[in-house]
């Protein structure tokens, strides 16, 4: 018996050092300097939500400084781009982790992360710019009624978080427990990777869909068919006319920003106008900001800028997502203000 207890430790002690070792190698060999969703395929990371939830603690340790922080969806991702924006803000850090699919509640979901893992007087170096366009105020009527994310997902993943967002472990330890997951997305990264080797036929269905590179978004186009179907797909999700699970989110969320001190770019993004006349989301989108703006620029550290001016059909592959040779024209078109919020941060 004695033996067996002996070996069992021996075991136990075995693993916890290969998982000392995982994550000291993830963090050295892994770990970028900045979190940029449009880069997750090429780290351990894989998605845009783990990017979002296992690399806030890259942020939260080094929140002792200014730091930009994009958040939105995926629109956000390609056309609010990090590389684009750095000439015009100098050496601050810009930080990229908005979630494709995912509506203003995801973003809410983000911030409060980021919160929870920085010192309360570390809270007002967060710059965060808010990309939202009119898809943010639709929603497939199922996730709707359960107000389910993918960052919901990713914060249950490794039991760090019970159902309904609530945290098992300190605040002062929550960076540590998400960087502990880290050894655990390895596997799937490095399958991932593997099996892309191997001619298509072979692997056909079981990596992950690809998405367009930088690149490619500037050449390739959608027949009428695929046309069609975008707008089917955004005619067949649920609206909110009133703003309740959109709009008022996000000014509570743009509130609690402001009363830590941090500054607020909200960012209207371009879209096609070809799929904003093909559904009625984009007219009750305009109604709703409508409303709601006036009450977000009353809020101290909150700027807008409506970028959807200035843009043709042909700047967007798809009617939402921009090409990314229009990405510098949106950066020309954010930068100064987001300058002056790094001016007037505290």
């Amino acid at each position: 018996m004695r033996a067996m207890v002996r070996y069992l430790f021996r075991i136990v002690l075995l693993v916890l050092v290969l998982q000392a070792v995982a994550i000291a190698l993830t963090i050295t060999f892994a770990a970028p300097k900045t979190v940029d969703v449009n880069d997750s395929r090429k780290t351990i990371f894989q998605t845009d939500s783990k990017m979002a939830v296992y690399g806030s603690p890259l942020i939260a340790h080094a929140s002792n400084r200014p730091q930009i922080v994009i958040l939105g969806s995926s629109n956000t991702t390609m056309g609010l781009r990090p590389d684009r924006l750095q000439p015009y803000l100098g050496d601050v850090p810009i930080h990229n982790i908005s979630v494709g699919s995912e509506k203003f509640l995801a973003m809410s979901q983000i911030i409060d992360l980021l919160y929870r893992q920085t010192p309360p007087q570390n809270r007002h170096n967060y710059i965060f710019v808010l990309g939202i366009s009119y898809p943010l105020i639709s929603e497939d009527a199922k996730r709707r009624a359960s107000m389910h994310t993918s960052i919901d997902d990713e914060l249950q993943r490794f039991g760090i978080f019970s159902h309904g967002g609530r945290s098992r472990v300190p605040d002062r330890w929550l960076p540590d427990a998400l960087e502990a997951g880290w050894p655990f997305l390895v596997p799937k990264a490095v399958y991932n990777r593997l099996v892309r080797i191997f001619p298509e036929p072979y692997w056909f269905g079981l990596a992950e869909e690809v998405p367009f590179t930088a690149e490619e978004s500037n050449v390739v186009q959608y027949n009428e068919q695929q046309h069609q179907e975008r707008i089917a797909y955004y005619n067949s999700e649920t609206l909110d006319p009133t703003g309740a699970s959109t709009f008022a989110p996000l000014l509570d969320t743009v509130k609690r920003v402001s009363d830590a001190g941090g500054e607020v770019v909200i960012v209207d993004l371009p879209t096609a106008k070809w799929l904003q006349r093909a559904t009625t989301h984009y007219a009750a989108y305009q109604r709703l900001r409508s409303a709601y703006l006036p009450q977000l620029e009353k809020i101290p550290h909150v700027r807008y800028i409506n970028a959807e001016h200035g843009f043709s059909d042909e700047d967007f592959y798809d009617g939402i997502h921009p090409r990314n040779r229009v990405t510098p024209q949106i950066a020309r078109i954010v930068a100064p203000t987001i300058q002056q919020a790094l001016k007037d941060y505290p």
